[in-house]
């Protein structure tokens, strides 16, 4: 079973551990239980009783609303939840649009902050006024009247037999209260998603669909220069910020959300809601709703925790869905730099050998990261686009021969030519017209040219040659859909070496494959190589004389209750 142990049981006390351990007893008797149950349209009392506990959230902790309940549910619920929420899990991606991360496979909350770090970071260096709206909503999980959810899920086209089995697990449903270490009577639940089941994020996203695809349709958004898209609106749950500009689209997000309200009895709290503006012009002339006042909070910073999540930013830009609404953003940004109009392409190249000054400072910060390891390309003979996107500049792998030193280089910056594409056309798919790229770049002879071009088909495979002479005679087209060449990340140690300092991955961490943990031990083995150069995993090692093959684990000093 996929539920994880060493939660709390709900009212009944039975945890995860015990359906674990005695599932061959109990399976089969609580298959005919929870069929029964969804042919009856009713569950047993113990599943529709939750026990509700207080988590504190923000904000003083002596007024109500800054608690957060969480439903603590037995056991036997949650596992019919999580049924369901497999299969509700299969389709969600084709029913939320891509501006909605939550609940959602395959989209990060990190998706959320790249965007609005981007719209914030070209809104001020090419001065383009925008504003961002931080809606707070009230309590928005426990004001999901069940009703409009039922009629939500119709209007999305699920199909009537699943939405009955969902009703059942909100049918005549009620919760008790732990307060003081004891328990309150029983009161009847009307609405709202409980907080603890499988499906509530995911039944809260589809709720909260129907105001994210008004607000698409009727808002303007904000428009940057070189970028066709338009960037209205980025959400994760009910943390949802808007993008705007100008009076009109103020006006419109205040009716939209109050006509929304009252078909769901949604409520937003403007006075948590908080709003950006980046522009002098923006704060005189915008009124902002509900007394709402311009502000913003700072993040905190770790050194390995930021390094990876900028590795995570690497990983999802360059191998992540297709449809991530802030990649066209990023891509913008990046052809900005050094005048080489790369973008995806500049990842292939030696960031040791590229002045990032250009770029903004997170940016910046990216390949300052990128470059603390060492890459490794796996061959890619299939992709005509990323063939063609392939860097002939600056340590990349048709980069200048050693013997043209930094003066070919400079000439091949200045006449534009930085990928192999540019190069073939003007050189022809075989490189063997020298003319046309020795005029690009002001070479009078070609004998130059010549042996440049040589240096480039000397590095190319036989079948990568046939690429390009199906490409140029039209028998085959780019694909941009094509996946990114594979980049194996190592780390790079500088005589520094010990049992704290062993590989992560001996035969490298796939960029595409690496979890948020293996790229956090990379960066903490990076970051912190010579503290930790020749010291001992452990000082009981000489001290007990351990063998080499026995390593320390916590569980020796710590056990858990």
């Amino acid at each position: 079973m996929s539920l994880q142990s060493g939660r709390a049981p709900g009212i009944d006390g039975l945890p995860v551990d015990f359906y674990k351990s005695f599932w061959s007893v109990l399976g089969e008797d609580l298959l005919e239980v929870v069929t029964s149950s969804l042919e009856r349209g009713r569950l047993p009392l113990s599943c529709r009783r939750a026990v509700i506990t207080l988590l504190p959230k923000k904000g003083d902790l002596q007024e109500l609303k800054n608690w957060r309940p969480v439903s603590l549910l037995c056991t036997d619920y949650k596992i019919l939840s999580k049924v369901l929420a497999s299969r509700l899990r299969e389709v969600m991606a084709s029913v939320i649009h891509t501006d909605q991360t939550y609940c959602v496979p395959g989209r990060l909350i990190s998706d959320n902050v790249t965007l609005i770090r981007d719209v914030l970071e070209v809104s001020s260096s090419l001065a383009v006024d925008t504003g961002l709206i931080s809606i707070d909503q009230e309590k928005a999980f426990d004001r999901v009247e069940h009703q409009y959810l039922w009629q939500t899920l119709a209007a999305f086209g699920f199909n009537p037999g699943f939405i009955a089995k969902i009703q059942v697990l909100y049918s005549d449903i009620a919760s008790v209260v732990k307060i003081n270490g004891g328990l309150s009577a029983p009161f009847s639940v009307q609405r709202g998603v409980r907080q603890g089941c499988s499906l509530s994020g995911m039944l809260y996203s589809l709720a909260i669909e129907p105001l994210l695809h008004k607000l698409r349709n009727d808002l303007t958004g904000v428009c940057f220069p070189d970028c066709d898209a338009s960037f209205k609106l980025s959400a994760y749950a009910d943390d949802v910020i808007v993008l705007v500009n100008t009076q009109r689209d103020i006006d419109v997000l205040v009716n939209t959300v109050n006509l929304f309200g009252c078909i769901s009895s949604a409520k937003v709290n403007w006075g948590k809601s908080e709003a950006v503006m980046v522009g002098d012009r923006l704060v005189d002339q915008l009124r902002l709703p509900g007394g709402l006042e311009e502000g913003g909070q700072g993040l905190v910073h770790l050194a390995s925790r930021g390094a990876a999540f900028r590795l995570q930013f690497i990983q999802r830009l360059l191998t992540g869905p297709t449809d991530l609404v802030w990649r066209t953003l990023s891509c913008c940004i990046l052809q900005r730099f050094g005048g080489l109009g790369l973008g995806l392409s500049l990842f292939l190249m030696d960031s040791k050998r590229l002045d990032a000054s250009s770029l903004p400072a997170f940016y910046r910060s990216v390949f300052s990261v990128w470059t603390l390891l060492r890459k490794h390309r796996q061959e890619q003979d299939d992709s005509l686009y990323w063939l063609l996107q392939e860097p002939v500049l600056f340590g990349g792998l048709l980069d200048c021969p050693s013997w043209g030193g930094p003066t070919l280089s400079r000439l091949l910056h200045t006449a534009g030519v930085s990928t192999l594409g540019q190069a073939v056309e003007l050189a022809g798919p075989r490189l063997d017209d020298p003319v046309g790229l020795a005029a690009r770049m002001g070479v009078r002879s070609t004998r130059v040219i010549n042996q440049l071009l040589k240096h480039w088909k000397q590095k190319l495979t036989g079948h990568q040659c046939l690429l390009l002479t199906d490409f140029c005679d039209g028998a085959l087209l780019p694909n941009c859909t094509d996946p990114y060449p594979t980049i194996g990340l190592f780390l790079d140690f500088k005589n520094c070496s010990g049992p704290l300092l062993e590989p992560v991955d001996p035969v490298g961490a796939s960029l595409e494959d690496a979890s948020g943990k293996t790229l956090y031990k990379l960066m903490v083995k990076t970051l912190n190589q010579n503290k930790l150069n020749g010291r001992s995993d452990t000082p009981w090692r000489t001290y007990l004389d351990l063998d080499p093959d026995v390593k320390p684990a916590w569980r020796s000093l710590y056990k858990p209750p």
